[in-house]
């Protein structure tokens, strides 16, 4: 499994093709979710939550509908975190349980370079000055991060960021990534920061980011706090 690599051993994953998927294994109130979907929509929906039941049954979770918040992100049952990610030929999950880890997140999406106007609003001058003279190949990686990092923080803070939010640095040598927030969101601070990984196989690129249980990410103290 692609995700199996990036994510320690404490977290299940599990990974489906949405053409394998039909949207009637999902219960009445998760197909209402995208009951107004194109049918290519339904299929990557029902693929996600297909792959984040497995692998929440092998942690011994409920067999319960996974249903969707205001913001149509998923609620995970009571005990457990999970992340969500497809595209048009697979979708995956990790999930775990909330005594180990506050949040998780992951991300999936074919390998195709981005076209230089979409990296331009993803990357900015500092991350393509990083990346160097290849940068738009690399591109897909930090938007791929990013978008781990946006299902991260999310639960935790309930904040919208942009792509110009977060920076994010790789170790393309090692498969590692660091993301740093740029601005306060909830109670998550500017300046903290988040290992992660990524992998880029098989037509893929996947990237991974956690946050164990009394992690704060590298949050800096403001002044005159303890």
């Amino acid at each position: 499994m692609i995700l199996r690599g990036l994510f320690d051993d404490d977290v299940e994953v599990d990974e489906i093709d949405p053409g394998q998927v039909s949207p009637a294994r999902l219960s009445c109130a998760e197909l209402a979710i995208v009951g107004k979907a194109v049918g290519k929509r339904q299929r990557e929906f029902a693929a996600g939550r297909v792959a984040a039941k497995a692998a929440l049954a092998r942690l011994g979770a409920p067999a319960l509908p996974l249903l969707a918040g205001a913001n149509r992100d998923p609620l995970w049952p009571l005990g457990f975190v999970g992340s969500i990610s497809h595209c048009a030929s697979l979708a995956c999950a990790a999930v775990s349980k909330s005594d180990r880890y506050r949040s998780l997140g992951c991300d999936v999406e074919g390998d195709e370079p981005l076209s230089v106007g979409v990296a331009q609003r993803v990357c900015s001058e500092r991350e393509r000055d990083r990346m160097g003279a290849d940068w738009l190949r690399a591109a897909k990686i930090v938007f791929s991060a990013k978008e781990a990092f946006y299902k991260l923080q999310f639960p935790l803070t309930l904040t919208f960021l942009g792509f110009f939010d977060a920076d994010v640095t790789l170790d393309e040598r090692n498969g590692g990534l660091e993301v740093a927030l740029l601005r306060d969101a909830g109670t998550l601070l500017a300046g903290a920061r988040f290992a992660g990984r990524f992998v880029v196989v098989d037509g893929y690129v996947a990237t991974a980011l956690s946050l164990r249980g009394g992690e704060d990410g590298g949050n800096p103290s403001r002044p005159g706090t303890c």
